[in-house]
């Protein structure tokens, strides 16, 4: 029954409030969601969608409309991916996924490697130069120097679906100018992104670029890695793109984002795409449906980079895993849909039995 409640309270928010902009009396009902299950959660939001279209006489939005009734129903598959190895997706993501899971337990105990299994696996050799967030409003984060990898380390916290703060962040989702005071280059003009991400990255951007540059200076590294999972990889994504604008081009930053949903539209999908190329990555998880949200037919689009696992095995390890071409592919999450989907798969486990979220904490 847990599960099934996270599913709702999660898949809810992303859509709650587009049911509530086209049938604001229909708000009243929002708390009734909740006691729907998964597939009749889907089955009313596709057909709310299909009778405002008809019945309101409402153009049908283009295309994404129907990229997303891929989301919802499944759709034909695009060529494009790669077999990768489970030693090369451990070898690959693994340390950054250690990061993104300790940053779920709370300050206190990250900061003095006392939560358990996700500062156990991180080892004795990490010094945090930053640390702070409510769990809430402003998620957890740190900024961390993660000594085998000589690198600085920047993880966000991901949707804590008991903090009601935490999911309106996500529920906050239409589209906004990029800011331009903290992201810049390449240009940027036109470029949209989800607000409730955006934020929850403005919160904290200011602090954590000064904790990179003072640890970028203090400890000699060239190297910055940026990683979160959820909510927590849609902040990633936007501090990777201000890491890239503002420090010297000859340090590194690397994106590594699990479970990551939809951060901008068409636009920033390309921006990303120009700015971090290779170096970002979004891992997604069998049928994890955050990954197809927010909808595309809202013109949100994801920018290149996946690895898609598609089958996990019972110790928790990725048996088969693929790298994806191009930035929405059929044969990876987008083959989906959210009437067949798991909110399990998106807590994981994903790799080497790694989960995502509070539970992980001791």
């Amino acid at each position: 029954m847990g599960s099934s409640k996270l599913t709702v309270l999660e898949v809810s928010f992303h859509f709650v409030p587009l049911v509530d902009h086209l049938f604001p009396r229909f708000s009243l009902a929002v708390p009734l969601l909740f006691s729907f299950s998964m597939l009749s959660l889907m089955h009313l939001l596709v057909t709310l969608t299909l009778f405002t279209s008809v019945a309101w006489a409402v153009p049908v939005p283009a295309p994404g409309f129907l990229d997303d009734l891929g989301d919802l129903l499944g759709g034909k598959s695009k060529s494009g991916v790669a077999a990768i190895s489970a030693v090369d997706l451990s070898s690959a993501f693994n340390r950054a996924a250690q990061f993104s899971r300790a940053v779920y337990c709370s300050t206190d105990s990250v900061t003095t490697l006392t939560c358990g299994a996700p500062c156990d696996a991180l080892g004795g050799d990490v010094t945090f130069l930053l640390s702070g967030g409510d769990g809430g409003a402003t998620p957890l984060f740190f900024v961390a120097h993660d000594a085998p990898t000589n690198s600085i380390i920047v993880a966000h916290q991901g949707t804590d679906p008991d903090n009601i703060l935490s999911v309106l962040n996500d529920a906050a989702f239409f589209l906004e100018d990029l800011s331009t005071n903290l992201i810049s280059g390449l240009n940027v003009n036109d470029i949209k992104v989800h607000s409730g991400f955006q934020n929850a990255f403005e919160r904290t951007a200011a602090e954590i670029m000064a904790a990179v540059q003072d640890g970028l200076t203090s400890t000699g590294s060239t190297k910055v890695i940026v990683t979160g999972h959820s909510l927590g990889a849609a902040i990633a994504t936007l501090d990777a793109l201000m890491f890239k604008s503002a420090l010297d081009p000859s340090i590194s930053v690397t994106a590594t984002l699990f479970g990551s949903p939809r951060v901008g539209d068409q636009a920033f999908a390309n921006f990303a795409d120009k700015a971090l190329g290779t170096s970002l990555a979004r891992i997604t998880n069998q049928a994890d449906p955050v990954p197809l949200l927010p909808p595309r037919f809202l013109e949100f689009v994801h920018a290149s980079g996946e690895v898609h696992i598609n089958s996990v095995d019972a110790n928790g390890n990725a048996v088969d895993a693929v790298q994806c071409a191009g930035q929405e592919n059929r044969d990876c999450s987008d083959k989906d849909n959210l009437l067949q989907s798991d909110v399990q798969n998106h807590l994981g486990p994903y790799f080497d039995n790694i989960s995502f979220g509070t539970a992980q904490c001791a």
